[in-house]
C-alpha cells in the first residue's frame, strides 16, 4: 500500500501506468527495492572495506532499481518534449507559470542531469515503504505507555472529525527520527563553527572530501535545547522549547533533505487520527514493548492492544 501511495504521490498516476512493455508487478518491485536497500546497508557497514562486498542478488536488485528510475526519467522527458513541440513559442513560459503538478515535475525543474534525477528518484522510493510504517510503530509504542497523551489526542481527533489530528504535537520524531544518521561530504575546504579545541567550542577545519556524520538521535537529546530528561517522551516540552533550524532535523535539512517528508507526515497524521477516533484505549505490557533496535532506534518489538470505542 505504501509503495503504491508513494508512486502516486511522486508521479501523479497509479503504478499500473508505469511506462514499459510489461505490466507493473508491485510485489516484485517492492522485493527488488528491499534487496537493494538491505544490501546497501550491509555494504556501507563495512566502512573502508565496502568495495569488497560481493552479492549477486544485491547487484541485480540495484540494476533493477536503476532501470525502474530510468523509465520514469525517460517518460518525463518524453512528456516534456511533447508539450514543448505542441506550443514551441510559449511552452516553457507556460510550463513555468503553471508550476509543477507532481514531485517528479518539480525535480525536472531543479535538475537537468539524468543521473542526478535518477539518484533523487531512488532516494525517494527506497525510503517509501519503511518511513511511515516505522513512524507509526514508534508512535503506537509510545502512546501505549502514555495513556494521558492518547486521551488528549483522542479528544483532538474527535473535535476535528473531518481533519487529521496534529501529529506534530506528539513529536515522536524527536526520539525516533526517520534517519538516525546524516552523512555529508565536504565539496570544498570549509570550517564548522564549533567542534574544535579542548572544550569543543572552537571552529574546526574540514578539508575537501571529508565525510561528516551527524548523529541525529544524539542531536535531538541535547538538554540545552530540549530541556531536562530529553530521552523521555514528554510532548508538553514543545510548549516551551524552540529549537533552531538545524537543531531539529528528523527528515534532514537543506537540498538533500527527505523528498517524502510531507507525504510521510500527511499519511501518519491521517492514520493516527483514524485510530484515535475509532479506539478509546491503546494498551501494552512492558514485555511486549521494549528494547531498541539497530534500525532507526525503533523498539525491537511493539505489540499493542486497541480497545474499540
Amino acid at each position: 500500500m505504501y509503495f503504491k501511495a508513494a508512486y502516486i504521490w511522486f508521479v501523479g498516476d497509479p503504478i499500473e501506468s508505469l511506462p514499459g512493455d510489461e505490466p507493473a508487478n508491485i510485489a516484485g518491485i517492492r522485493k527488488e527495492f528491499a534487496l537493494a536497500l538491505i544490501g546497501s546497508y550491509n555494504r556501507d557497514a563495512m566502512g573502508l572495506l565496502r568495495y569488497l562486498y560481493k552479492n549477486k542478488k544485491w547487484v541485480e536488485a540495484c540494476m533493477f532499481a536503476n532501470k525502474f528510475a530510468d523509465r520514469l526519467v525517460d517518460e518525463a522527458l518524453r512528456q516534456r518534449r511533447d508539450y514543448s513541440s505542441s506550443a514551441p513559442d510559449v511552452s516553457q513560459v507556460q510550463f513555468d507559470m503553471q508550476g509543477p503538478k507532481t514531485l517528479l515535475q518539480s525535480l525536472f525543474q531543479q535538475f537537468e542531469d539524468k543521473a542526478e534525477l535518477r539518484n533523487e528518484i531512488l532516494q525517494f522510493f527506497m525510503a517509501a515503504p519503511q518511513t511511515v510504517a516505522g513512524l507509526l510503530t514508534c508512535v503506537c509504542s509510545l502512546l501505549s505507555q502514555h495513556p494521558n497523551v492518547w486521551r488528549r489526542l483522542r479528544e483532538e481527533a474527535l473535535q476535528y472529525s473531518t481533519k487529521s489530528c496534529d501529529y506534530e504535537s506528539v513529536r515522536t520524531l524527536r526520539l525516533y527520527p526517520s534517519a538516525t544518521l546524516a552523512l555529508r561530504t565536504a565539496s570544498a575546504d570549509t570550517t564548522l563553527p564549533v567542534g574544535g579545541g579542548m572544550d569543543g567550542k572552537s571552529p574546526i577545519y574540514v578539508p575537501k572530501g571529508t565525510e561528516v556524520k551527524i548523529n541525529v538521535m544524539a542531536l535531538h537529546r541535547v538538554p540545552s535545547v530540549f530541556g531536562p530528561r530529553p530521552e523521555t517522551f514528554y510532548p508538553e516540552r514543545w510548549d516551551f522549547i524552540r529549537p533552531k533550524v538545524w537543531e531539529y532535523i528528523p527528515f534532514g535539512r537543506g537540498p538533500r533533505a527527505c523528498l517524502g517528508k510531507e507525504k510521510a507526515l500527511v499519511e501518519a497524521q491521517f492514520a493516527l487520527a483514524k485510530l484515535a477516533r475509532d479506539f478509546k484505549e491503546i494498551r501494552c505490557s512492558p514485555e511486549d514493548n521494549k528494547g531498541i533496535g539497530a534500525m532507526n532506534g525503533m523498539p525491537e518489538r511493539c505489540n499493542v492492544v486497541l480497545i474499540r470505542a
